[in-house]
Protein backbone atom coordinates (compact mmCIF):
# COMPACT_ATOMS: atom_id res chain seq x y z
CA UNK A 1 0.00 0.00 0.00
CA UNK A 2 1.21 3.52 -0.82
CA UNK A 3 2.59 5.69 1.94
CA UNK A 4 1.11 9.18 2.40
CA UNK A 5 3.71 11.62 1.15
CA UNK A 6 2.61 15.07 2.31
CA UNK A 7 0.69 16.45 5.24
CA UNK A 8 -1.79 18.12 2.88
CA UNK A 9 -2.40 14.81 1.08
CA UNK A 10 -3.48 12.90 4.20
CA UNK A 11 -7.11 13.97 3.96
CA UNK A 12 -7.11 12.96 0.29
CA UNK A 13 -5.76 9.53 1.16
CA UNK A 14 -8.31 9.04 3.92
CA UNK A 15 -11.07 10.29 1.65
CA UNK A 16 -10.09 7.77 -1.00
CA UNK A 17 -10.17 4.97 1.54
CA UNK A 18 -13.54 6.18 2.74
CA UNK A 19 -14.85 5.56 -0.76
CA UNK A 20 -14.67 1.86 0.11
CA UNK A 21 -17.77 2.25 2.25
CA UNK A 22 -20.42 0.04 0.68
CA UNK A 23 -23.97 1.11 0.00
CA UNK A 24 -26.56 -0.05 2.49
CA UNK A 25 -28.95 -2.68 1.20
CA UNK A 26 -32.58 -1.80 0.56
CA UNK A 27 -33.68 -3.51 3.77
CA UNK A 28 -31.53 -1.20 5.88
CA UNK A 29 -29.10 -3.95 6.80
CA UNK A 30 -25.52 -3.57 7.93
CA UNK A 31 -22.80 -2.41 5.56
CA UNK A 32 -19.08 -2.73 5.31
CA UNK A 33 -16.98 0.24 6.37
CA UNK A 34 -13.30 0.75 5.61
CA UNK A 35 -10.95 -0.32 8.40
CA UNK A 36 -9.68 3.23 8.81
CA UNK A 37 -13.17 4.69 9.21
CA UNK A 38 -14.23 1.92 11.54
CA UNK A 39 -11.14 2.49 13.69
CA UNK A 40 -11.87 6.21 13.97
CA UNK A 41 -15.44 5.55 15.06
CA UNK A 42 -14.49 2.79 17.51
CA UNK A 43 -11.91 4.95 19.24
CA UNK A 44 -14.56 7.63 19.65
CA UNK A 45 -17.15 5.14 20.93
CA UNK A 46 -19.48 5.85 17.99
CA UNK A 47 -21.64 3.14 16.46
CA UNK A 48 -22.22 2.66 12.75
CA UNK A 49 -26.02 2.73 12.92
CA UNK A 50 -27.77 5.78 11.49
CA UNK A 51 -28.87 7.37 14.81
CA UNK A 52 -25.32 7.14 16.20
CA UNK A 53 -23.81 8.65 13.05
CA UNK A 54 -26.37 11.48 13.01
CA UNK A 55 -25.59 12.27 16.64
CA UNK A 56 -21.84 12.18 16.00
CA UNK A 57 -21.96 14.47 13.00
CA UNK A 58 -23.86 17.10 14.99
CA UNK A 59 -22.31 16.89 18.44
CA UNK A 60 -18.93 15.13 18.47
CA UNK A 61 -16.16 17.59 19.38
CA UNK A 62 -13.64 15.80 17.13
CA UNK A 63 -13.93 17.12 13.57
CA UNK A 64 -12.44 13.89 12.19
CA UNK A 65 -15.23 11.85 13.78
CA UNK A 66 -17.80 14.30 12.43
CA UNK A 67 -16.64 14.09 8.81
CA UNK A 68 -16.23 10.30 8.95
CA UNK A 69 -19.83 10.00 10.19
CA UNK A 70 -21.00 12.37 7.47
CA UNK A 71 -19.12 10.53 4.73
CA UNK A 72 -20.68 7.21 5.72
CA UNK A 73 -24.16 8.73 5.75
CA UNK A 74 -23.48 10.18 2.31
CA UNK A 75 -22.22 6.87 0.95
CA UNK A 76 -25.39 5.25 2.24
CA UNK A 77 -27.57 7.98 0.71
CA UNK A 78 -29.25 8.18 4.11
CA UNK A 79 -32.26 10.42 3.53
CA UNK A 80 -32.77 11.00 7.26
CA UNK A 81 -29.55 12.98 7.20
CA UNK A 82 -30.66 15.57 4.61
CA UNK A 83 -31.84 18.32 6.95
CA UNK A 84 -29.08 17.79 9.54
CA UNK A 85 -26.49 17.86 6.75
CA UNK A 86 -27.79 21.19 5.48
CA UNK A 87 -27.32 22.60 9.00
CA UNK A 88 -23.78 21.20 9.17
CA UNK A 89 -23.00 22.67 5.74
CA UNK A 90 -24.01 26.11 6.95
CA UNK A 91 -22.73 26.01 10.50
CA UNK A 92 -19.83 23.63 11.21
CA UNK A 93 -16.66 25.55 12.12
CA UNK A 94 -14.36 23.17 10.22
CA UNK A 95 -14.08 23.47 6.45
CA UNK A 96 -13.36 19.78 5.87
CA UNK A 97 -16.59 18.90 7.70
CA UNK A 98 -18.56 21.37 5.59
CA UNK A 99 -16.96 20.01 2.41
CA UNK A 100 -17.86 16.46 3.39
CA UNK A 101 -21.42 17.55 4.14
CA UNK A 102 -21.62 19.14 0.69
CA UNK A 103 -20.42 15.91 -0.90
CA UNK A 104 -22.87 13.80 1.10
CA UNK A 105 -25.74 16.06 0.03
CA UNK A 106 -24.60 16.03 -3.60
CA UNK A 107 -24.53 12.24 -3.54
CA UNK A 108 -28.18 12.34 -2.49
CA UNK A 109 -29.05 14.61 -5.40
CA UNK A 110 -29.38 17.77 -3.32
CA UNK A 111 -28.75 20.89 -5.43
CA UNK A 112 -27.56 22.97 -2.47
CA UNK A 113 -24.88 20.41 -1.69
CA UNK A 114 -23.78 20.19 -5.33
CA UNK A 115 -23.50 23.99 -5.65
CA UNK A 116 -21.51 24.18 -2.40
CA UNK A 117 -19.17 21.41 -3.56
CA UNK A 118 -18.41 23.38 -6.74
CA UNK A 119 -17.65 26.47 -4.67
CA UNK A 120 -15.25 24.47 -2.50
CA UNK A 121 -13.59 23.21 -5.69
CA UNK A 122 -12.92 26.79 -6.86
CA UNK A 123 -11.43 27.89 -3.52
CA UNK A 124 -9.50 24.84 -2.27
CA UNK A 125 -7.86 24.52 1.11
CA UNK A 126 -4.96 22.71 -0.60
CA UNK A 127 -4.16 21.31 -4.07
CA UNK A 128 -4.68 17.69 -3.11
CA UNK A 129 -8.10 18.37 -1.65
CA UNK A 130 -9.06 20.22 -4.83
CA UNK A 131 -8.20 17.17 -6.96
CA UNK A 132 -10.15 14.91 -4.61
CA UNK A 133 -13.20 17.17 -4.84
CA UNK A 134 -12.91 17.30 -8.64
CA UNK A 135 -12.89 13.50 -8.77
CA UNK A 136 -15.96 13.21 -6.57
CA UNK A 137 -17.80 15.63 -8.86
CA UNK A 138 -16.74 13.50 -11.83
CA UNK A 139 -18.27 10.48 -10.11
CA UNK A 140 -21.49 12.48 -10.04
CA UNK A 141 -21.17 13.07 -13.79
CA UNK A 142 -19.76 16.61 -13.68
CA UNK A 143 -16.27 17.07 -15.13
CA UNK A 144 -15.96 20.75 -14.17
CA UNK A 145 -12.75 20.01 -12.25
CA UNK A 146 -10.88 18.32 -15.09
CA UNK A 147 -8.64 21.33 -15.88
CA UNK A 148 -7.23 21.08 -12.34
CA UNK A 149 -6.30 17.45 -13.00
CA UNK A 150 -4.55 18.43 -16.22
CA UNK A 151 -2.60 21.16 -14.47
CA UNK A 152 -1.58 18.82 -11.64
CA UNK A 153 -0.52 16.09 -14.08
CA UNK A 154 1.92 18.56 -15.64
CA UNK A 155 3.19 19.97 -12.36
CA UNK A 156 6.87 19.90 -11.44
CA UNK A 157 5.74 18.47 -8.10
CA UNK A 158 5.85 14.66 -8.33
CA UNK A 159 3.52 14.29 -5.35
CA UNK A 160 0.90 16.38 -7.09
CA UNK A 161 1.27 14.29 -10.26
CA UNK A 162 0.81 11.16 -8.19
CA UNK A 163 -2.38 12.49 -6.61
CA UNK A 164 -3.57 13.47 -10.09
CA UNK A 165 -3.29 9.83 -11.17
CA UNK A 166 -5.37 8.67 -8.21
CA UNK A 167 -8.13 11.10 -9.10
CA UNK A 168 -8.12 10.71 -12.89
CA UNK A 169 -10.04 7.44 -12.96
CA UNK A 170 -13.60 8.86 -12.55
CA UNK A 171 -13.03 11.24 -15.47
CA UNK A 172 -12.47 8.37 -17.89
CA UNK A 173 -16.15 7.47 -17.67
CA UNK A 174 -17.32 11.09 -18.17
CA UNK A 175 -18.02 11.96 -21.79
CA UNK A 176 -15.75 14.60 -23.34
CA UNK A 177 -14.65 16.66 -20.31
CA UNK A 178 -13.61 20.16 -21.34
CA UNK A 179 -10.83 22.51 -20.34
CA UNK A 180 -7.90 20.37 -21.45
CA UNK A 181 -6.77 19.25 -24.89
CA UNK A 182 -5.82 15.79 -23.59
CA UNK A 183 -8.48 13.17 -22.85
CA UNK A 184 -8.42 11.60 -19.36
CA UNK A 185 -7.43 8.14 -20.65
CA UNK A 186 -4.59 9.63 -22.71
CA UNK A 187 -3.43 11.72 -19.76
CA UNK A 188 -3.26 8.65 -17.54
CA UNK A 189 -1.36 6.67 -20.17
CA UNK A 190 1.14 9.52 -20.54
CA UNK A 191 1.82 9.48 -16.80
CA UNK A 192 2.89 5.84 -17.10
CA UNK A 193 6.11 7.27 -18.56
CA UNK A 194 6.64 9.82 -15.82
CA UNK A 195 10.17 10.42 -14.54
CA UNK A 196 9.07 9.61 -11.00
CA UNK A 197 8.84 5.89 -10.17
CA UNK A 198 6.17 6.69 -7.59
CA UNK A 199 3.96 8.18 -10.29
CA UNK A 200 4.58 5.24 -12.65
CA UNK A 201 3.76 2.83 -9.83
CA UNK A 202 0.56 4.70 -9.03
CA UNK A 203 -0.56 4.47 -12.66
CA UNK A 204 -0.19 0.69 -12.49
CA UNK A 205 -2.14 0.57 -9.22
CA UNK A 206 -5.06 2.35 -10.84
CA UNK A 207 -4.94 0.71 -14.30
CA UNK A 208 -7.54 -1.97 -13.45
CA UNK A 209 -9.92 0.67 -12.12
CA UNK A 210 -9.33 2.76 -15.23
CA UNK A 211 -10.20 -0.21 -17.43
CA UNK A 212 -13.41 -0.72 -15.48
CA UNK A 213 -14.28 2.91 -16.26
CA UNK A 214 -13.69 2.55 -20.00
CA UNK A 215 -9.94 2.65 -20.66
CA UNK A 216 -9.19 0.25 -23.51
CA UNK A 217 -7.79 -2.92 -21.95
CA UNK A 218 -5.25 -3.45 -24.72
CA UNK A 219 -3.84 0.03 -24.17
CA UNK A 220 -3.65 -0.68 -20.46
CA UNK A 221 -2.04 -4.05 -21.09
CA UNK A 222 0.62 -2.41 -23.28
CA UNK A 223 1.44 -0.03 -20.40
CA UNK A 224 1.79 -2.91 -17.97
CA UNK A 225 3.96 -4.93 -20.35
CA UNK A 226 6.29 -2.00 -20.89
CA UNK A 227 6.53 -1.53 -17.13
CA UNK A 228 7.78 -5.11 -16.76
CA UNK A 229 11.19 -3.77 -17.81
CA UNK A 230 11.02 -0.58 -15.72
CA UNK A 231 14.27 0.29 -13.89
CA UNK A 232 12.41 0.47 -10.58
CA UNK A 233 11.75 -2.95 -8.94
CA UNK A 234 8.55 -1.75 -7.26
CA UNK A 235 7.13 -0.75 -10.64
CA UNK A 236 8.16 -4.05 -12.24
CA UNK A 237 6.54 -6.01 -9.40
CA UNK A 238 3.26 -4.13 -9.73
CA UNK A 239 3.29 -4.61 -13.50
CA UNK A 240 3.62 -8.37 -13.04
CA UNK A 241 0.80 -8.37 -10.52
CA UNK A 242 -1.56 -6.46 -12.83
CA UNK A 243 -0.80 -8.67 -15.84
CA UNK A 244 -1.23 -11.87 -13.83
CA UNK A 245 -4.48 -10.60 -12.34
CA UNK A 246 -5.85 -9.95 -15.83
CA UNK A 247 -4.72 -13.39 -16.99
CA UNK A 248 -6.52 -15.01 -14.08
CA UNK A 249 -9.65 -12.97 -14.73
CA UNK A 250 -9.65 -13.84 -18.42
CA UNK A 251 -9.10 -17.53 -17.75
CA UNK A 252 -12.23 -17.53 -15.61
CA UNK A 253 -14.23 -15.32 -17.98
CA UNK A 254 -12.87 -15.34 -21.58
CA UNK A 255 -15.21 -12.47 -22.52
CA UNK A 256 -13.56 -10.12 -20.02
CA UNK A 257 -10.51 -9.77 -22.25
CA UNK A 258 -12.42 -8.16 -25.07
CA UNK A 259 -11.60 -4.60 -25.99
CA UNK A 260 -13.61 -1.94 -24.30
Amino acid sequence: MRKPVKVWSILVLIGTLMANVAKADTRGGSQEISDMALGILKRAGVGTDTPSLLNAMRLNPDSTVRWVAIDILGQRRERQALEPLLKVLKGDPERVVRETAALALARMGDKTGLAALKEFLKSPSDPGRQLYTAARLAELGDAIGYPYLCEAARSENAILRQIAVENLVPFIAVKAPRGCEVAPADLMISLAGDKSPDVRYTVLLYLPSAVSQGLDRERARAVARKAQSDPDPKVREEAEFVINAWRLEESRDPGSGEKR
